[in-house]
C-alpha cells in the first residue's frame, strides 16, 4: 500500500533471533501480519490476503481477471496452530486473560492483545501512552472464518483503558459477521429492503416491518408518515432500527440500548440539540420517556458498556 514498506529483520546472532519471539528486533506491516495470522487460523496453511476479487470490462461485463485464495506457505504444523488458537481463547476467557473486554455475546472467539513499545532516538519512548495498542481476533474460535486486526498508535486523551476503545469497534463488527453467517446457515435473509412509507399509516408499517425483524420507532402524534430514517430501496440489516416520523406532537422515546448512530438519527429527525458522553450503548437520557419535545430542545445521552 502507499507509504508502506515491507517488514524486515536482521539475525546478527541468537539473541536477536530470540527477540522476535516477543515481537522485538523485527518490523512488519499490517497485511504481512494478517497473512501470518492466517497460518494460525488455517491449521498451518498460510494464505495471501488480497483486496480485489475480480476485474470486469465495464463495456462487456466480461471478467478480465479473477483472483482466488493463494497458499504461500506452511510455516507451522496443524497441531501447533490448534494449540495457539487454544491459548488465544484463553486470552479472552481465562480469569487473568488480557482480552476479556473483547467477548462477543452469543459467540466464542479467540484473540491476542498487544502493547508494543515504540523505538525512539535513545531507546524506547517512555510516555504514558507511547505504545501501539492492538487486538487481533479470530471468529469463531473453532474453524475461524474471519480475522480482525485493530491498532492505535500513541493515542491521546484516553479516559479509559485502550481495550475499551478497540473493543467498541471490534465487538459489533464480529457480532454482525457471525450473525450473518448464522442466518445463512438457517436459510434466512440477513437484510430487508426498505420501501417508501411516506403517506402510509405508521402503525400498519410498524407492524409489517416488525415481522421482518426490523426495530421500528414512531415519533409524532398523527397516523400518516411524513419522513423515514432510511431511504426507499436501501437494504437494512435485520434487527437494525428504522425511525418513522409523523406530524403532530412529538414525545421522547426510550433510547435505552440504542447505538450512538441511531440516537443521532433520532435527534436529527426531531430537531434536537444532541450531546453524547461515554461509549457503548445508551444507558441514560436527560429527557424522560413520554415527555413532549419540540425542535431546538437539548437532549443528553450517556453511554456505558458494550
Amino acid at each position: 500500500m502507499g507509504n508502506e514498506t515491507a517488514g524486515y529483520t536482521t539475525f546478527k546472532g541468537k539473541l536477536e533471533q530470540a527477540n522476535t519471539a516477543y515481537g522485538q528486533g523485527i518490523t512488519v506491516n499490517v497485511m504481512e501480519l494478517m497473512q501470518a495470522y492466517t497460518a494460525i487460523a488455517n491449521n498451518g496453511k498460510m494464505v495471501k490476503p488480497y483486496w480485489i476479487e475480480k476485474v470486469t470490462d465495464p463495456n462487456t461485463g466480461k471478467t478480465v481477471k479473477k483472483l482466488s485464495t493463494t497458499v504461500v506457505g506452511h510455516p507451522i504444523s496443524a497441531s501447533t496452530a490448534k494449540q495457539v488458537r487454544k491459548y488465544m481463547e484463553g486470552v479472552i476467557y481465562n480469569k487473568v486473560g488480557t482480552g476479556q473486554s473483547y467477548k462477543v455475546s452469543g459467540y466464542r472467539i479467540a484473540g491476542k492483545t498487544g502493547t508494543a513499545q515504540i523505538a525512539g532516538t535513545n531507546g524506547y519512548e517512555t510516555g504514558t501512552n507511547d505504545y501501539i495498542y492492538s487486538f487481533a481476533g479470530f471468529a469463531p474460535a473453532k474453524n475461524p472464518k474471519y480475522i480482525i486486526y485493530l491498532s492505535m498508535k500513541k493515542p491521546k486523551n484516553l479516559t479509559k483503558a485502550a481495550e475499551t476503545y478497540l473493543s467498541s469497534i471490534s465487538t459489533p463488527i464480529i457480532k454482525y459477521l457471525l450473525d450473518q453467517e448464522k442466518l445463512k446457515s438457517e436459510g434466512q435473509q440477513g437484510v430487508v429492503k426498505v420501501g417508501n412509507y411516506v403517506g402510509k399509516n405508521a402503525q400498519t408499517v410498524q407492524t409489517s416491518l416488525a415481522k421482518k425483524k426490523l426495530q421500528v420507532t414512531v415519533i409524532g402524534g398523527n397516523k400518516k408518515i411524513t419522513a423515514q430514517s432510511l431511504t426507499a430501496g436501501k437494504e437494512a440489516i435485520i434487527n437494525s432500527r428504522l425511525i418513522l416520523k409523523t406530524s403532530g406532537e412529538m414525545t421522547m422515546p426510550d433510547v435505552s440500548g440504542w447505538s450512538q448512530a441511531d440516537v443521532a438519527q433520532l435527534a436529527q429527525m426531531m430537531g434536537l440539540k444532541l450531546s453524547l458522553t461515554g461509549s457503548g450503548y445508551a444507558s441514560n437520557q436527560s429527557i424522560s420517556v413520554g415527555t413532549p419535545v419540540k425542535a431546538g430542545d437539548s437532549l443528553k445521552v450517556a453511554y456505558t458498556g458494550k
